[in-house]
């Protein structure tokens, strides 16, 4: 098995293994096949989380429509649409969804502490972070809502996929202080990764002059390679 979600009993000590392949190495130095793994799902979960800046701009402007305003007018739409104002749908995604992560991440984090499963889930995440990013290349305005759904969904299985990863990480040594090493370049990995692909979107869009939509497909075409082919190899 490669990666860093295997059964807890079998990942390697770190003080044995080799150095951790660049561009993923930095300041920890020496790592397993475990370090190196989640050195690749930390550069992947930046991306991740900065499609939804690019999704939740595009979702307001679609919801705007249907609501039968402009999305270029500043003023707020005083039209509702399924009983409540467009400005409003970021709030209601999040309470929705906080409501629902409340209710069943307890049983993640169960399954993930207290049975050999953990991987198994860090696997089906994986899946599901791909295939709910996937989906949202297709966004338009004529399923608008149920693109709302898949976003949530989307958020759902990131929440999960950052337990069961998280989970790993007091098992990668024994030693607090290259512990606080790795978990200092895992952290800057996931910052460099959420500026590049700012910063890649952001450029490509404004050359190519996207609109939302397209620039939410640009976001997603990105996303959904990098997730594969990362967290993908980490799994």
């Amino acid at each position: 098995e490669s990666g860093p979600h295997r059964d807890r009993k079998s990942i390697p000590d770190t003080d044995r293994s080799g150095r951790v392949p660049w561009p993923f190495r930095l300041r920890s130095g020496y790592s397993s096949s475990a370090v190196f793994g989640q050195a690749l799902d930390s550069a992947c979960r930046g991306p991740l989380i900065m499609s939804n800046v690019f999704i939740g701009k595009a979702l307001l402007d679609l919801a705007k429509i249907a609501a039968k305003c402009s999305p270029v007018v500043t003023e707020p739409c005083k039209n509702r649409i399924y009983g409540f104002f467009p400005s409003s749908l970021l709030t209601n995604m999040i309470m929705t969804s906080g409501l629902f992560n409340a209710t069943f991440m307890p049983l993640v984090g169960a399954v993930v502490d207290h049975t050999s499963y953990r991987r198994a889930v860090g696997l089906f995440s994986t899946y599901l972070l791909v295939i709910m990013n996937g989906l949202l290349f297709f966004i338009r305005q004529e399923i608008w809502l149920y693109m709302v759904l898949v976003q949530m969904l989307g958020g759902f299985a990131y929440l999960m996929h950052a337990v069961v990863s998280l989970a790993y990480l007091p098992e990668l040594t024994p030693d607090r202080k290259k512990l606080a090493g790795f978990t200092a370049d895992f952290n800057i990995l996931q910052y460099l990764g959420s500026f590049s692909f700012i910063a890649v979107v952001t450029l490509v869009s404004q050359a190519m002059v996207y609109d939302n939509l397209a620039t939410v497909r640009l976001s997603q075409i990105i996303v959904v390679t990098n997730t594969t082919l990362l967290m993908g190899s980490a799994w």
